[in-house]
């Protein structure tokens, strides 16, 4: 018989699907299923580890990026983790949603839970912390401004990495190193990324080709220049070939970013680097529950 976890944000205790997620399981007859809700930052760590300790066969994230961000990193450390599934309750989701992910409908759940077959993904170390999901940092991780309407609809996901651009001037970026064993550039930018999978800020696309399982990260910078601040000006009466065309992109399985004291947004929780940090792939290294035709993987 099954082990099943569910460690569910404590926000959405009371979601009704949860109740019939969990009906449908143990109606099953094959597997025993057991939920814990978590109350404050850190209990999905503590209770994903403590799982996996136990010999729990899978831990479902029940919440949102944050809260699968906590349950991979509270087994990423251990010699022996679940298999992770993820029920899609957050405000972003965006993780799920790049992965085809959706808490419509409890049968499909169920199946993609126990039933589909288990995908080794790949996660980020970021110097002692993890993210599945994706990276950022500049100004989209500390401008509090949403992204307008017709920023979205003219660049997309670099909407998201975009934002606020326009009010700042060309020296305003942050200065940065960005080295790769096969390249290297430093200089001032406006926003970076560094992505396992593909979205960001609420579904904005900012590594389009990402995949979680090619042992690569997608790095992302937009640089702060004078002829960038000039493209971004014209505002939605620019196609976005014209942006694309000034931002910096690399695959690598590692990167090293340095600079000055800089905020990360770690798949939407905030990090503090204080003078650089290191992002490398851990190939293969945890099983999930994923969608059979899910684009996130090779060969899908």
């Amino acid at each position: 018989m099954e082990r099943i976890r569910i460690i569910v944000h404590g926000q959405h205790g009371e979601a009704p699907i949860l109740a019939e997620l969990v009906s449908a399981l143990r109606e099953r007859g094959d597997c025993y299923v057991d939920v814990r809700p978590t109350w404050e930052e850190g209990d999905a760590f503590a209770i994903a580890a403590e799982a996996a300790k136990l010999g729990v066969d899978v831990v479902v994230a029940a919440g949102g990026d944050g809260t699968l961000n906590e349950v991979i990193s509270g087994i990423a450390r251990l010699p022996k983790r679940p298999t992770v599934g993820l029920i899609p309750l957050g405000t972003a989701n965006d993780f799920a949603n790049a992965a085809g992910i959706e808490p419509v409908d409890v049968d499909v759940i169920v199946r993609t839970l126990v039933d589909a077959p288990r995908r080794l993904i790949d996660i980020i170390k970021v110097d002692d912390r993890f993210t599945v999901n994706i990276a950022t940092g500049g100004f989209a991780v500390s401008d509090e401004g949403g992204v307008g309407d017709n920023l979205k609809k003219v660049f997309g996901g670099l909407a998201y990495l975009l934002k606020g651009v326009a009010k700042l001037g060309a020296s305003d970026g942050q200065m940065v190193s960005v080295r790769g064993p096969d390249f290297e550039w430093s200089g001032a930018y406006y926003g970076l990324a560094v992505a396992n999978a593909r979205s960001a800020g609420g579904g904005h696309r900012v590594a389009p080709d990402a995949l979680i399982d090619d042992g690569l990260l997608d790095i992302v910078v937009i640089p702060s220049d004078e002829k960038l601040f000039s493209v971004i000006s014209l505002g939605a009466n620019l196609k976005v070939e014209a942006v694309e065309e000034h931002v910096l992109r690399w695959t690598s399985p590692w990167v090293e970013i340095t600079g000055e004291s800089f905020a990360l947004n770690l798949d939407g929780e905030p990090h503090q680097v204080d003078d650089g940090a290191r992002f490398e792939v851990l190939h293969h290294h945890v099983e999930m529950c994923l969608p059979a035709d899910t684009p996130l993987l090779s060969g899908t």
